[in-house]
């Protein structure tokens, strides 16, 4: 479902880039979005009392979930569309 998370504002919108403002004291949160395919493009300084700001930006064609497609959905005339689960 991770998927819906990235074609919604790449594919439906048509953004370029997202951006993710992350603590740079939470390194669970860090590692995720450079998996993804963020990267840090600055370091704000005092904007938590135990560190900085750490901002990230995915661009598009970085986005290492996009071509992921969901097996549980479909794709319809005006996006992503849950099946149930028995659908006949």
């Amino acid at each position: 479902m991770i998927f819906v998370t990235f074609d919604y504002p790449f594919n439906q919108l048509g953004v370029k880039r997202i951006f993710g403002p992350v603590p740079e004291s939470n390194l669970h949160a860090q590692e995720f979005n450079m998996k993804v395919g963020f990267n840090i493009v600055n370091r704000i300084e005092g904007v938590f009392p135990d560190g900085a700001l750490i901002v990230m930006c995915l661009e598009r064609a970085d986005c290492r979930l996009l071509n992921v497609k969901p097996r549980t959905m479909k794709r319809g005339y005006n996006g992503w569309k849950i099946r149930p689960p028995f659908s006949s």
